[in-house]
């Protein structure tokens, strides 16, 4: 019986330690911020404009050069219009 209730123990120790480290490991991913002052950067968003893209196709375009965050690139776009 001891026996029984010191495993248990031990599992729900185990399980909530893995839980917390696996927790730190995989906190998402890391966006990076976007240099405003990047010429080319403008240019290219810009051109996109004139074009008539979308601003998903446009957002998604400086989010793939930069690696920022959805909500930067959003305003980011916004401001060069």
């Amino acid at each position: 019986m001891d026996w029984d209730i010191s495993l248990i123990i031990f599992i729900s120790l185990s399980v909530v330690i893995i839980g917390t480290l696996l927790g730190k490991k995989f906190k998402g991913p890391i966006y990076h911020p976007i240099d405003t002052e990047d010429p080319h950067l403008q240019a290219h968003v810009r051109e996109m404009i004139s074009n008539g893209e979308n601003d998903v196709k446009i957002i998604k375009s400086v989010r793939e050069k930069t690696g920022a965050s959805l909500l930067d690139a959003k305003k980011y776009v916004d401001r060069c219009k």
